[in-house]
């Protein structure tokens, strides 16, 4: 989950970046600080022990989101953890699932030691897909008591947010192998940020990897016609519904690859090979 550094103290007039919470702070909760797992200008990870426990103290700079939202997304994220074994939620470390640490909203989770899963590695690209198509399926049975935004891509993108295929429901936002961990036979599924809504043909594109994205997208639908042709050769044509069908034909369309690979046969004969 990423290598274990030290906590420098920083000001807040050093770039702007907030000093992480003092000590004494993690004392009063309980927590003894291990190290950072990761940080940035917007977030810090650091890993904590409570008593023989040990967890992921997610620390967000509250200067740089919309409180409500926020809050609405950590319940959204508490929820399907509450259906779905593959999402990381939240868990109470003090009065609420968030605590106030000076200008930080900290958010605490179990911590997952395991493995980012390999991209070319065809076994973990078939468990990012079903991992995926669980979350998805768990996704669209939620409701939200605030109205969260389409997710950040997709706001940033201008006029193509207004011309997203239907339907749109709940999505992780940042699907990739970097936010999934391998624990043992399970795979779990991190960092809910950007969680909010959008056509699920986003997600299935958001992966940089061309390769891996039309990989994941084949194993995802998981109906996939037995019988006549080997899987390099599989197109929309070989899915069983024409709902499917039409799903991976506006992804092909959505991520189309160079002109070096002009049809969607010989995409999907590139990806799968």
């Amino acid at each position: 989950m990423g290598k274990i550094r030290g906590m420098p103290g920083r000001s807040e007039d050093d770039e702007g970046t907030l000093a992480p919470p003092a000590s004494g702070v993690w004392e009063q909760m309980g927590l003894t600080v291990v190290g950072e797992l990761n940080g940035g200008h917007q977030s810090r990870a650091v890993l904590v022990h409570r008593d023989a426990e040990q967890l992921v103290i997610k620390l967000t700079d509250a200067r740089l989101v919309d409180l409500q939202e926020f809050e609405t997304r950590i319940g959204v994220v508490r929820d399907l953890a509450a259906i779905d074994e593959h999402a990381v939620g939240p868990i109470e470390i003090g009065p609420s699932l968030i605590n106030h640490l000076g200008g930080w909203l900290a958010v605490a989770y179990p911590y997952v030691p395991g493995p980012n899963p390999d991209p070319e590695n065809r076994a973990e690209v078939k468990k990012l897909a079903r991992s995926l198509a669980a979350l998805h399926h768990s996704l669209r049975r939620l409701t939200t008591t605030r109205p969260l935004p389409l997710v950040a891509a997709l706001r940033a993108s201008g006029p193509l947010a207004d011309a997203l295929p239907d339907p749109v429901q709940l999505l992780h936002g940042d699907y990739s192998p970097a936010n999934v961990l391998l624990d043992g036979d399970r795979t779990r599924v991190i960092d809910f940020d950007d969680c909010g809504y959008g056509p699920i043909e986003f997600e299935l594109g958001n992966e940089r990897d061309i390769r891996g994205t039309i990989a994941i997208r084949l194993a995802h639908l998981d109906r996939v016609r037995p019988g006549h042709k080997p899987a390099k050769e599989l197109c929309p044509a070989d899915l069983e519904n024409a709902e499917d069908r039409s799903t991976i034909q506006r992804l092909l369309n959505l991520s189309r690859p160079p002109r070096s690979c002009p049809s969607d046969a010989v995409i999907t004969a590139k990806i799968i090979e």
